[in-house]
Protein backbone atom coordinates (compact mmCIF):
# COMPACT_ATOMS: atom_id res chain seq x y z
CA UNK A 1 0.00 0.00 0.00
CA UNK A 2 2.54 2.31 1.05
CA UNK A 3 4.56 1.64 -2.69
CA UNK A 4 1.11 2.51 -4.34
CA UNK A 5 0.48 5.75 -2.21
CA UNK A 6 3.79 7.03 -3.41
CA UNK A 7 2.89 6.06 -6.89
CA UNK A 8 -0.08 7.70 -6.56
CA UNK A 9 1.65 10.71 -5.00
CA UNK A 10 4.13 11.07 -7.88
CA UNK A 11 1.67 11.07 -10.64
CA UNK A 12 -0.37 13.75 -8.33
CA UNK A 13 2.26 15.89 -8.47
CA UNK A 14 3.03 15.13 -11.96
CA UNK A 15 -0.36 16.45 -12.87
CA UNK A 16 -0.07 19.36 -10.82
CA UNK A 17 2.96 20.24 -12.39
CA UNK A 18 1.71 20.01 -15.97
CA UNK A 19 -1.48 22.03 -15.04
CA UNK A 20 0.69 24.47 -13.10
CA UNK A 21 2.74 24.92 -16.81
CA UNK A 22 -0.19 24.86 -18.88
CA UNK A 23 -1.39 27.46 -17.39
CA UNK A 24 1.55 30.03 -17.21
CA UNK A 25 1.29 29.18 -21.06
CA UNK A 26 -2.04 30.69 -20.98
CA UNK A 27 -1.38 33.64 -19.02
CA UNK A 28 1.84 34.79 -20.99
CA UNK A 29 0.59 34.02 -24.49
CA UNK A 30 0.40 37.96 -25.14
CA UNK A 31 4.45 37.74 -25.34
CA UNK A 32 3.84 35.48 -28.46
CA UNK A 33 1.53 37.83 -30.42
CA UNK A 34 3.79 40.64 -32.54
CA UNK A 35 2.23 42.92 -34.41
CA UNK A 36 2.63 41.98 -37.92
CA UNK A 37 0.75 44.37 -40.52
CA UNK A 38 -1.47 46.43 -41.06
CA UNK A 39 -4.19 47.65 -44.28
CA UNK A 40 -5.33 51.31 -45.05
CA UNK A 41 -7.97 52.19 -47.48
CA UNK A 42 -7.17 55.26 -49.44
CA UNK A 43 -8.73 57.64 -52.61
CA UNK A 44 -8.38 56.05 -55.57
CA UNK A 45 -6.40 58.36 -56.88
CA UNK A 46 -3.56 58.55 -54.75
CA UNK A 47 -3.39 54.43 -55.01
CA UNK A 48 -3.30 54.20 -58.80
CA UNK A 49 -0.23 56.62 -58.54
CA UNK A 50 1.83 55.18 -55.13
CA UNK A 51 4.51 53.57 -56.66
CA UNK A 52 5.19 56.26 -59.21
CA UNK A 53 4.24 58.74 -57.56
CA UNK A 54 6.97 58.41 -54.54
CA UNK A 55 9.52 56.66 -56.17
CA UNK A 56 11.76 56.48 -53.44
CA UNK A 57 9.50 54.18 -51.69
CA UNK A 58 11.65 51.67 -54.06
CA UNK A 59 14.62 52.14 -51.67
CA UNK A 60 12.43 52.19 -48.53
CA UNK A 61 10.24 49.01 -48.90
CA UNK A 62 10.11 45.68 -51.36
CA UNK A 63 6.73 47.03 -53.17
CA UNK A 64 4.54 44.96 -54.95
CA UNK A 65 0.64 45.24 -56.42
CA UNK A 66 -0.97 41.90 -56.70
CA UNK A 67 -4.17 39.80 -56.40
CA UNK A 68 -4.30 37.08 -53.50
CA UNK A 69 -6.75 34.76 -54.18
CA UNK A 70 -8.49 32.82 -51.02
CA UNK A 71 -10.87 30.23 -51.22
CA UNK A 72 -13.91 32.14 -51.58
CA UNK A 73 -12.62 35.67 -52.48
CA UNK A 74 -10.06 37.48 -53.83
CA UNK A 75 -8.49 40.87 -53.20
CA UNK A 76 -6.01 43.35 -54.80
CA UNK A 77 -4.14 46.07 -52.75
CA UNK A 78 -0.22 47.46 -52.59
CA UNK A 79 1.99 46.17 -50.48
CA UNK A 80 5.18 47.44 -49.06
CA UNK A 81 7.21 44.90 -47.17
CA UNK A 82 9.50 45.72 -44.30
CA UNK A 83 12.18 43.28 -42.55
CA UNK A 84 9.97 43.01 -39.84
CA UNK A 85 6.39 43.99 -40.91
CA UNK A 86 4.65 45.28 -44.02
CA UNK A 87 1.58 47.46 -45.21
CA UNK A 88 -1.15 46.36 -47.51
CA UNK A 89 -2.95 49.53 -49.42
CA UNK A 90 -6.31 49.18 -50.86
CA UNK A 91 -8.85 51.37 -52.51
CA UNK A 92 -12.32 51.44 -51.84
CA UNK A 93 -13.79 48.57 -52.26
CA UNK A 94 -10.69 47.11 -52.99
CA UNK A 95 -10.57 44.61 -50.26
CA UNK A 96 -14.01 43.24 -48.82
CA UNK A 97 -16.01 46.23 -49.68
CA UNK A 98 -13.57 48.32 -47.59
CA UNK A 99 -14.37 51.97 -46.88
CA UNK A 100 -12.41 55.10 -47.36
CA UNK A 101 -10.28 56.09 -44.08
CA UNK A 102 -10.84 51.79 -42.65
CA UNK A 103 -7.55 50.88 -40.87
CA UNK A 104 -7.35 47.42 -39.87
CA UNK A 105 -4.28 46.14 -37.24
CA UNK A 106 -3.05 42.37 -37.97
CA UNK A 107 -1.23 40.74 -35.40
CA UNK A 108 0.88 37.26 -35.66
CA UNK A 109 1.94 34.23 -33.47
CA UNK A 110 5.43 33.29 -33.40
CA UNK A 111 4.64 30.10 -31.31
CA UNK A 112 2.44 27.35 -32.42
CA UNK A 113 -1.07 26.65 -30.11
CA UNK A 114 -0.72 30.33 -29.02
CA UNK A 115 -3.86 31.23 -30.47
CA UNK A 116 -5.48 28.46 -28.89
CA UNK A 117 -4.43 30.29 -25.67
CA UNK A 118 -6.07 33.44 -27.09
CA UNK A 119 -9.68 31.18 -27.32
CA UNK A 120 -9.56 30.06 -24.11
CA UNK A 121 -9.22 32.98 -22.81
CA UNK A 122 -12.02 34.66 -24.65
CA UNK A 123 -14.00 31.76 -23.34
CA UNK A 124 -13.13 32.32 -20.02
CA UNK A 125 -13.64 35.91 -20.10
CA UNK A 126 -17.12 35.12 -22.00
CA UNK A 127 -15.92 37.22 -24.55
CA UNK A 128 -17.66 36.64 -28.42
CA UNK A 129 -14.79 35.56 -30.85
CA UNK A 130 -15.19 35.15 -34.37
CA UNK A 131 -12.87 32.03 -35.60
CA UNK A 132 -12.17 30.62 -39.18
CA UNK A 133 -9.63 28.80 -41.19
CA UNK A 134 -7.95 30.88 -44.03
CA UNK A 135 -6.41 28.88 -47.19
CA UNK A 136 -5.31 30.14 -50.30
CA UNK A 137 -4.76 29.41 -53.84
CA UNK A 138 -1.60 28.60 -55.35
CA UNK A 139 -1.11 27.60 -59.18
CA UNK A 140 -5.06 26.46 -59.06
CA UNK A 141 -4.87 24.33 -56.23
CA UNK A 142 -5.86 25.06 -52.33
CA UNK A 143 -4.06 24.92 -49.16
CA UNK A 144 -4.65 25.78 -45.64
CA UNK A 145 -2.45 28.88 -44.68
CA UNK A 146 -3.84 30.33 -41.41
CA UNK A 147 -6.26 30.52 -38.56
CA UNK A 148 -7.33 33.27 -37.71
CA UNK A 149 -9.51 35.04 -34.45
CA UNK A 150 -11.24 38.37 -33.40
CA UNK A 151 -13.59 39.74 -30.98
CA UNK A 152 -16.98 39.93 -32.75
CA UNK A 153 -16.58 43.52 -33.74
CA UNK A 154 -19.71 45.87 -35.25
CA UNK A 155 -19.40 46.35 -39.25
CA UNK A 156 -20.38 50.27 -38.22
CA UNK A 157 -16.82 50.45 -37.00
CA UNK A 158 -13.68 51.71 -39.26
CA UNK A 159 -10.75 50.16 -37.21
CA UNK A 160 -10.44 46.41 -37.19
CA UNK A 161 -7.56 44.05 -35.13
CA UNK A 162 -7.65 40.60 -35.40
CA UNK A 163 -4.94 37.76 -34.68
CA UNK A 164 -3.53 34.49 -37.24
CA UNK A 165 -1.62 32.03 -36.38
CA UNK A 166 -0.15 30.12 -39.54
CA UNK A 167 -1.10 26.69 -40.21
CA UNK A 168 0.86 23.49 -39.39
CA UNK A 169 0.74 22.04 -42.91
CA UNK A 170 1.91 25.68 -44.39
CA UNK A 171 4.83 25.77 -42.25
CA UNK A 172 6.08 22.22 -42.99
CA UNK A 173 5.38 23.17 -46.98
CA UNK A 174 8.48 25.55 -46.13
CA UNK A 175 10.87 23.94 -44.50
CA UNK A 176 10.17 24.13 -40.84
CA UNK A 177 10.11 20.77 -39.10
CA UNK A 178 8.07 19.36 -36.08
CA UNK A 179 10.77 20.34 -33.67
CA UNK A 180 11.12 23.96 -35.15
CA UNK A 181 7.38 23.93 -34.51
CA UNK A 182 7.87 23.44 -30.64
CA UNK A 183 9.93 26.73 -30.34
CA UNK A 184 9.37 30.71 -31.25
CA UNK A 185 9.79 31.43 -34.81
CA UNK A 186 9.73 34.79 -35.70
CA UNK A 187 7.53 36.49 -39.51
CA UNK A 188 10.78 37.64 -40.72
CA UNK A 189 11.98 34.04 -40.35
CA UNK A 190 9.09 32.29 -42.14
CA UNK A 191 8.80 35.09 -44.34
CA UNK A 192 12.45 34.11 -45.41
CA UNK A 193 11.32 30.12 -45.67
CA UNK A 194 8.37 30.83 -47.85
CA UNK A 195 10.17 32.98 -50.46
CA UNK A 196 12.69 30.53 -50.53
CA UNK A 197 10.07 27.67 -50.90
CA UNK A 198 8.37 29.97 -53.91
CA UNK A 199 12.12 30.76 -55.69
CA UNK A 200 13.64 27.05 -55.21
CA UNK A 201 16.28 28.76 -52.71
CA UNK A 202 17.77 27.96 -49.56
CA UNK A 203 16.29 30.27 -46.74
CA UNK A 204 19.74 31.91 -45.57
CA UNK A 205 20.27 32.89 -49.56
CA UNK A 206 17.34 35.23 -48.95
CA UNK A 207 18.44 39.02 -48.47
CA UNK A 208 16.17 41.65 -47.02
CA UNK A 209 18.43 45.15 -49.05
CA UNK A 210 15.83 47.78 -48.34
CA UNK A 211 15.66 50.28 -45.33
CA UNK A 212 12.04 50.00 -43.60
CA UNK A 213 12.82 47.84 -40.55
CA UNK A 214 9.97 48.22 -38.33
CA UNK A 215 7.03 50.33 -37.92
CA UNK A 216 7.20 52.04 -33.93
CA UNK A 217 3.94 54.00 -34.11
CA UNK A 218 0.35 54.93 -35.24
CA UNK A 219 -1.19 57.86 -34.69
CA UNK A 220 -4.96 57.33 -34.98
CA UNK A 221 -8.16 59.59 -34.14
CA UNK A 222 -11.55 57.80 -33.82
CA UNK A 223 -14.66 58.06 -32.21
CA UNK A 224 -15.11 57.06 -28.31
CA UNK A 225 -17.27 53.78 -29.58
CA UNK A 226 -14.36 52.83 -32.02
CA UNK A 227 -11.89 53.29 -29.15
CA UNK A 228 -13.31 50.96 -26.81
CA UNK A 229 -13.34 48.74 -29.09
CA UNK A 230 -9.84 48.50 -30.37
CA UNK A 231 -9.25 48.25 -26.32
CA UNK A 232 -11.31 45.22 -25.69
CA UNK A 233 -9.20 43.67 -28.20
CA UNK A 234 -5.27 44.88 -28.03
CA UNK A 235 -5.52 44.07 -24.11
CA UNK A 236 -5.76 40.22 -25.01
CA UNK A 237 -2.78 41.10 -27.46
CA UNK A 238 -0.08 42.84 -24.31
CA UNK A 239 -0.76 46.02 -24.68
CA UNK A 240 -1.08 48.79 -22.03
CA UNK A 241 -2.30 52.14 -21.98
CA UNK A 242 -0.47 55.26 -20.79
CA UNK A 243 -2.36 58.22 -20.98
CA UNK A 244 -3.02 58.67 -24.87
CA UNK A 245 -1.21 55.50 -25.67
CA UNK A 246 -1.64 52.18 -26.69
CA UNK A 247 1.55 50.33 -26.24
CA UNK A 248 2.77 46.96 -26.67
CA UNK A 249 6.39 44.79 -27.03
CA UNK A 250 6.21 45.90 -30.88
CA UNK A 251 4.47 49.58 -31.03
CA UNK A 252 2.98 52.19 -29.67
CA UNK A 253 -0.76 53.79 -30.94
CA UNK A 254 -1.32 56.77 -30.56
CA UNK A 255 -4.83 58.01 -30.58
CA UNK A 256 -7.14 61.62 -30.75
CA UNK A 257 -11.44 61.04 -30.10
CA UNK A 258 -13.21 62.68 -32.78
CA UNK A 259 -17.03 63.29 -32.08
CA UNK A 260 -17.08 62.28 -35.92
CA UNK A 261 -16.42 59.22 -37.67
CA UNK A 262 -13.74 59.77 -40.60
CA UNK A 263 -10.13 58.99 -42.02
CA UNK A 264 -8.96 56.67 -38.91
CA UNK A 265 -5.18 56.80 -39.65
CA UNK A 266 -3.10 60.20 -38.85
CA UNK A 267 0.61 58.88 -39.52
CA UNK A 268 3.05 55.86 -39.37
CA UNK A 269 6.26 56.51 -37.77
CA UNK A 270 9.09 53.67 -39.34
CA UNK A 271 12.62 52.53 -37.95
CA UNK A 272 15.29 52.51 -40.94
CA UNK A 273 17.81 49.67 -40.50
CA UNK A 274 20.16 52.48 -42.93
CA UNK A 275 19.89 55.57 -44.28
CA UNK A 276 18.16 56.90 -47.19
CA UNK A 277 17.60 60.04 -49.22
CA UNK A 278 16.23 62.62 -46.69
CA UNK A 279 13.68 64.81 -47.47
CA UNK A 280 9.67 65.71 -48.13
CA UNK A 281 8.05 63.66 -50.51
CA UNK A 282 4.14 64.36 -51.55
CA UNK A 283 1.80 62.31 -53.39
CA UNK A 284 -1.18 63.48 -53.69
CA UNK A 285 -3.49 62.79 -50.02
CA UNK A 286 0.00 61.20 -48.46
CA UNK A 287 3.24 62.73 -47.52
CA UNK A 288 6.62 60.72 -46.90
CA UNK A 289 9.09 62.30 -44.68
CA UNK A 290 12.72 60.87 -44.27
CA UNK A 291 14.82 62.19 -41.35
CA UNK A 292 18.15 60.41 -40.50
CA UNK A 293 17.34 56.82 -40.02
CA UNK A 294 13.21 57.37 -39.57
CA UNK A 295 10.68 57.83 -41.94
CA UNK A 296 7.31 59.27 -41.46
CA UNK A 297 3.58 58.03 -43.79
CA UNK A 298 1.39 60.96 -43.45
CA UNK A 299 -2.22 60.27 -44.30
CA UNK A 300 -4.65 63.00 -45.69
CA UNK A 301 -8.31 62.54 -45.11
CA UNK A 302 -9.19 63.92 -48.42
CA UNK A 303 -12.26 62.15 -50.29
CA UNK A 304 -11.87 59.42 -53.03
CA UNK A 305 -12.79 60.41 -56.04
Amino acid sequence: MKANSKFYYFLLLLAIGCTSSNTKDEINFAKHIRFNHLYIVIDDSTYNSLFDCIQILDDFSENIEQTVTAENRAWSGKYLFGSNQYLEIFKPVGDKQGRFGELGLGFLTDKSGTLNSVRNEWKRKKEKGSFSNRKIVRDGKSFPLFQMASIEQSNDLSVFSWLMEYEEEEMISVGFTQEDLKQVISWPEYAAHRKAADLNLMPDEIKFEKTFDKITQLHITLTQNELESLKKSLRYFGFTEEGNCLISQDISIKYKISLHKGFVLNQIDFELSSSMEQGTFRCNNLEFIVTENKAHLKFYSAKPI
